[in-house]
């Protein structure tokens, strides 16, 4: 009876060794890639959310200010400007 090798040699596991590497090395380039795009995004987006409450803020106040106005002048603040 022959002896049937059903083992991969060495020389294959070899091989499979160095493109499990590989295929890590690139999903872990992936990942750190990934990571640095969302950190962008993030940062970007607290950029226009703190723009964005600075300026409501800036609107109320003008509008504050215009409706303290139109009382002093006893005159009704224009209704496309009430906040």
């Amino acid at each position: 009876m022959q002896q049937v090798n059903i083992l991969p040699s060495n020389q294959e596991n070899l091989q499979e060794n160095r493109e499990l590497k590989e295929r890590l090395m690139v999903s872990e380039a992936t990942v750190h890639a990934q990571a640095e795009q969302l950190k962008d995004y993030r940062d970007l987006l607290s950029e226009f959310v703190i723009s964005t409450v600075a300026c409501a803020h800036i609107l109320r106040s003008r509008c504050a200010n215009i409706k303290k106005r139109a009382h002093l002048w006893h005159l009704e603040p224009p209704t496309a400007l009430i906040v």
